[in-house]
């Protein structure tokens, strides 16, 4: 297979997970349809969105899988300079999200759920909304992942985030379109920060993912 072949193959997986993240808006609409409470259609409505995000993945392992020579493993442990930057990114997501939400995320979005709909069900939302979260890094470190190896396949400077530039592109700037312009914006400036986390810890998934959904999530 060429250099070429292979990345053009790696971005079109990275581009199917970005598809998958989208039937969030499927599920949106069916919920709605047989669901009229506010709060009712947002527990349905994250779950539901898991289950075709699942889906997703299983889908984009399985063409991964069958596809050997697009393989690829980063096992390298991050040096104590990559800890150092990766800290520093997390720390700059964290002063976006303080700022953006007038407080922290974790805080605000637990006390929405539970000061309108008691505790019982604002913790059972609080929850279905974190599980959400947690399928919406896999599949954005997925396309960080596939596309990264697409630019690393090609070109020798393997130090630009190129990950991060695709994620922003086909993640972030569609949030302009679903969830406002800040929003969007907002979301667009952490994916190249994530992009760079990416890189920070030497493309290991393993170290990768838990700071990417840190810096997501905080």
């Amino acid at each position: 297979m060429t250099k070429g072949r292979k990345s053009i193959l790696l971005l079109l997986l990275a581009i199917l997970a970005e598809l998958f993240m989208l039937t969030e808006n499927i599920a949106i609409i069916l919920v709605n349809s047989f669901v009229t409470n506010s709060f009712s259609q947002s527990i349905i409505g994250n779950l539901l969105t898991c289950l075709f995000w699942v889906g997703g993945i299983t889908v984009i392992c399985m063409l991964y899988q069958k596809n050997k020579q697009i393989h690829f493993q980063n096992t390298e442990k991050p040096t104590r300079k990559g800890f150092l930057i990766g800290g520093m990114l997390l720390l700059f997501t964290l002063m976006i999200s303080l700022i953006s939400w007038g407080g922290f995320k974790v805080i605000k979005e637990l006390l929405y759920g539970v000061q309108n709909i008691g505790i019982p069900f604002g913790i059972v939302r609080f929850v279905s909304q974190y599980i959400y979260y947690f399928f919406e890094v896999i599949l954005m470190v997925i396309i960080l992942s596939l596309s990264q190896e697409a630019w690393d396949s090609y070109f020798s400077q393997k130090n630009i985030p190129f990950g991060g530039f695709v994620l922003a592109i086909i993640w972030g700037l569609i949030h302009i379109a679903f969830h406002g312009v800040l929003d969007g914006v907002i979301t667009t400036i952490c994916a190249l920060l994530y992009g760079c986390a990416f890189l920070a810890m030497r493309k290991n998934i393993k170290y990768a993912f838990p700071l990417i959904f840190f810096m997501f999530i905080l």
